[in-house]
């Protein structure tokens, strides 16, 4: 089976990352291929972590500070 990776950066947008998970969640891919959708908070301020953190259908890794788009990923 094959497994495609999604990795979405967040950065003080959980609302907007919240939807694009449950969008990606409808996508029902054959049953030759597996999706898995990685989180990775970028030092957010605000209480992003606590909320992404709570999705049960998301592998979620949170920085400990602000990276940039291509640190964070």
């Amino acid at each position: 089976m094959e497994k495609i990776f999604v990795v979405i950066l967040n950065f003080n947008g959980w609302q907007d990352t919240i939807e694009c998970v449950k969008s990606l969640n409808k996508i029902k891919p054959d049953g030759k291929i597996e999706l898995e959708i990685l989180v990775i908070d970028n030092g957010s301020s605000n209480d992003s972590v606590e909320k992404l953190s709570q999705l049960s259908s998301i592998t979620f890794f949170s920085n400990p500070k602000n990276l940039g788009f291509s640190g964070g990923s």
